[in-house]
């Protein structure tokens, strides 16, 4: 009896460890994006956030490079070519204004304290993009233009205009883009949770390389298409209606299960179309014809690939460091199903569908 008992007593406490284990898994949402959200689609975005609301996320992470590999990338590539003028242009305009980590940190505290303190928080987005965090700006600046400016004074209306330049300035410059989904969904998720820091995780350090992969077989696919338009014999016309088959294929299936939207972005059918498309046929088409560049497009994959390991070694990285248990990560949709799928070999991961919640 005393043995039976002792078993039973063994048995319950790993049911308990198990359980406990569970539990201490990081609870991770890949959300797959649309990098244009129309104003007439406000009834789904709002459908999102409260979805995401529910999952209830500690931290919230966003496609954006953190300032410190921005500042490693080289000036050609993507990033710097697309954001420099911006950083150079707000670092001239408020030449006369001294930043430290310490001032920015204390800034950020004090409002999450006072969060109508307009002119810390204008502060605070000059000196982030002094230091090249355009995360966390743009989420300030949403804040600014979308809650705090109608109750600004004359003086801080003032001060906002002349440190920041006013909307159509921000609008020329990128930083506040209202069809984008940050201002659309993540931002305001983030100001309803009042979480104050959105951390940034891409990996840009590959971008060289892949434009360079993407740029041959981009040019190599101009040319099976011209050919398959002059000759619908040809092999390169065999090529082009593949890749049209293929496309029909996954639209049929998920039109027959009713996914639309953010439903549609963040399943498999999605995933399966993005690749279709970013890599001109993919794996769909390797083995299927002589003529296609298969050694090209697999050299834009391993590139593609790469990109997505760096990203998620960031998101996992950052989630230990900052002790996160639900995290939301924001992410062109093309990104989602690579990233969730990496994140999913990790041991103390739970990687949460967003068409369960």
């Amino acid at each position: 009896m005393n043995i039976a008992k002792i078993v039973v007593s063994f048995c319950f406490s790993i049911a308990l460890s198990v359980s406990a284990s569970a539990q201490e898994k990081i609870r991770i949402l890949v959300l797959g994006t649309s990098h244009y959200n129309q104003e007439k689609d406000s009834a789904e975005q709002k459908r999102v956030i409260e979805k995401l609301v529910g999952f209830n996320p500690d931290m919230v992470m966003g496609e954006f490079v953190s300032p410190e590999e921005y500042l490693s990338l080289e000036q050609d590539s993507y990033r710097r070519k697309m954001n420099d003028s911006t950083f150079f242009y707000y670092q001239k305009l408020n030449a006369d204004i001294r930043f430290s980590e310490k001032k920015l940190e204390k800034d950020a505290n004090r409002l999450i304290r006072f969060p109508n303190l307009h002119r810390s928080r204008i502060e605070l987005a000059v000196g982030m993009l002094n230091n090249y965090d355009l995360a966390n700006a743009k989420y300030q600046i949403y804040m600014l233009e979308t809650w705090k400016k109608s109750h600004f004074n004359p003086e801080e209306a003032a001060f906002y205009k002349k440190r920041l330049g006013g909307t159509e300035t921000l609008v020329q410059h990128n930083l506040y883009q209202s069809t984008s989904e940050y201002n659309t969904i993540i931002f305001p998720l983030m100001q309803k949770l009042n979480l104050s820091t959105i951390y940034p995780v891409d990996c840009q350090i590959y971008d060289t390389k892949w434009t360079q992969a993407w740029r041959i077989v981009a040019y190599c696919m101009h040319f099976i298409n011209r050919i398959a338009k002059m000759d619908e014999n040809s092999e390169e016309a065999r090529i082009v209606h593949k890749i049209e088959q293929e496309k029909k294929r996954i639209y049929s299936k998920s039109d027959s299960l009713g996914l639309q939207g953010y439903a549609y972005l963040n399943s498999s059918f999605n995933a399966e179309e993005s690749d279709l498309i970013n890599f001109y046929g993919g794996e769909k088409l390797f083995g299927f014809s002589k003529n296609y560049p298969e050694k090209e497009v697999r050299e834009m994959i391993k590139y593609w690939k790469l990109r997505n390991e760096g990203m998620a070694a960031n998101i996992i990285r950052l989630a230990r460091e900052k002790k996160g248990k639900r995290i939301v990560i924001a992410a062109g949709s093309a990104h989602q199903k690579w990233i969730a799928d990496i994140l999913r070999k990790e041991p103390d991961v739970d990687i949460i569908d967003y068409n369960t919640l």
